[in-house]
């Protein structure tokens, strides 16, 4: 291949800096996005909202498997931002799953709420949950202790809280 001119240089560094600014652009306009889907948001009146409406709608309209969908969304967007997966064990997933489902079908469909409303009854109903509870503060887990040791220790955490 030739060697390229000052003009092919400067056209080629153009295009690698159009192409860097578009890729730039658009991790922006992603990170909005999950932004605006994922992001915690805090109200007026104190309340942090963990659900936000794209949980909500995707519980009601579009999720396939409604506890695997919650599961993950507590774990990579609110979870792993305060460092706390490694407290539940899976009995308490189970219990956590299955309680904000409830309280998400009942405001849907026993009461009757909006979307909005039950977005907020269900995080009313989330704060009340964890209140107290060790489980949702970062605890330090040795990495050394044997399984059935690691399951003792957060069944105490788990105890305390309560």
């Amino acid at each position: 291949m030739p060697p390229k001119n000052k003009k092919e240089l400067e056209l080629e560094a153009q295009r690698l800096l159009e192409e860097q600014q578009k890729r730039e652009e658009e991790e922006r306009l992603q990170k909005e996005e999950d932004r605006k889907k994922y992001g915690i948001r805090q109200l007026e009146t104190g309340l942090q909202c963990i659900f936000t409406d794209y949980y909500i709608k995707e519980c009601s309209q579009t999720c396939e498997d409604i506890r695997k969908f919650t599961r993950e969304y507590l774990e990579n967007h609110y979870f792993n931002e305060i460092g706390i997966n490694q407290n539940f064990r899976e009995i308490d997933w189970k219990s956590l799953i299955e309680f904000n489902l409830y309280n998400l079908l009942f405001a849907k469909h026993t009461v009757n709420m909006s979307d909005q409303q039950a977005k907020i009854f269900i995080n009313i109903m989330f704060q009340v949950y964890i209140q107290d509870d060790l489980k949702f503060e970062k605890v330090q887990i040795d990495e050394n202790l044997e399984e059935k040791e690691k399951e003792v220790f957060l069944e105490d955490i788990g105890n305390r809280g309560r």
